[in-house]
């Protein structure tokens, strides 16, 4: 509510009806809540331990819905009761700034649809996560630009530097989470030491700090793993890429095979494009442990990859 107050305050544009106002209020007040869903997901453990992530991700989801809803609602009130307020529809000849207020509310739309049917639609989750990062962003800026390029209750340069100092907040914020907090990851990794088979197709994966002190844990605490490359090129149980499954690789290779396999033998290079027979001989700078350990993983995948009846 924040913004809504600071919007408040000081000289206020005269209004075009009770309509037109609380078009603006749901406008300002979804622009106020995309920010908030930058914060909901990045984690921090002050913020998220009260409710737990889990929870905190389900309302990231509906909160979007509800901005979702909004933004229509402010469209679609200004549609009918002050529509030649919205100008011309082509982009060739609409100002740019309501270009991008039509342009946030697509993306938005195209958010909810990937996001809410993204295994129906066949879509993986790591491109699903690039592409979610990217039109939230890119959301949120044209929404940005579309409040500053209209111009209403922000006109005065107070308000103007007001909320783009609230905006730019935000956008560090992302700026911190998205490159920032990934690249400190990227240099604190962990070695897989032991890979033990469980019941119910099920594995435990010992982990060990590579390089740092790795962090402590308390009961009950979990963590996101990271697996760097690995499900580009293959699939486990569904998850992946699917042109590759490795479920079953076990059943149909020996360890020495695997480990071949795994770190561009020789005698591969004429069964395998270049290109791929160089990515894998890079793999032959893994410690001996660590590759015995990933052989040993390969060799528990015995079932086959799951069909669309399972």
């Amino acid at each position: 509510m924040t913004p809504l107050l600071i919007l408040a305050l000081g000289e206020v544009p005269p209004g075009s009806g009770l309509w037109w106002d609380i078009s603006m209020g749901l406008g300002f007040s979804a622009m106020a809540m995309m920010s908030v869903q930058f914060f909901l997901t990045a984690r921090f453990p002050r913020a998220s331990a009260p409710f737990g992530i889990d929870i905190i991700y389900y309302f990231h989801r509906y909160l979007a819905i509800i901005i979702f809803a909004f933004v229509f609602l402010h469209f679609l009130i200004i549609r009918f009761d002050n529509v030649e307020a919205l100008g011309a529809i082509n982009p060739l000849d609409a100002s740019w700034h309501m270009s991008a207020g039509r342009g946030s509310l697509l993306l938005l739309l195209l958010l909810l649809i990937t996001s809410l049917w993204r295994k129906p639609l066949g879509i993986h989750y790591d491109q699903w996560r690039m592409l979610h990062i990217g039109l939230a962003i890119t959301a949120f800026l044209l929404a940005l630009g579309h409040i500053i390029g209209t111009g209403h209750y922000v006109a005065a340069p107070g308000k103007l530097w007001l909320w783009t100092g609230y905006t730019l907040f935000w956008l560090l914020l992302i700026v911190k989470i998205r490159l920032f907090k990934p690249w400190q990851m990227h240099k604190r990794p962990y070695r897989v030491i032991e890979v033990r088979p469980e019941r119910g197709r099920r594995w435990t994966l010992a982990l060990a700090p590579d390089g740092h002190a790795g962090i402590s844990f308390h009961p009950g605490q979990f963590a996101w793993l990271t697996l760097w490359n690995c499900a580009r090129c293959r699939s486990i149980a569904g998850r992946g890429n699917p042109r590759s499954p490795l479920d079953g690789v076990g059943t149909r290779h020996n360890a020495e095979a695997l480990q071949d396999w795994t770190i561009g033998a020789d005698a591969l290079r004429e069964a395998l494009p270049e290109g791929i027979f160089r990515l894998k001989q890079t793999h032959q700078e893994l410690l001996a442990d660590d590759l015995d350990a990933l052989v040993i993983y390969l060799q528990s995948l015995r079932v086959g990859p799951p069909t669309k009846e399972n």
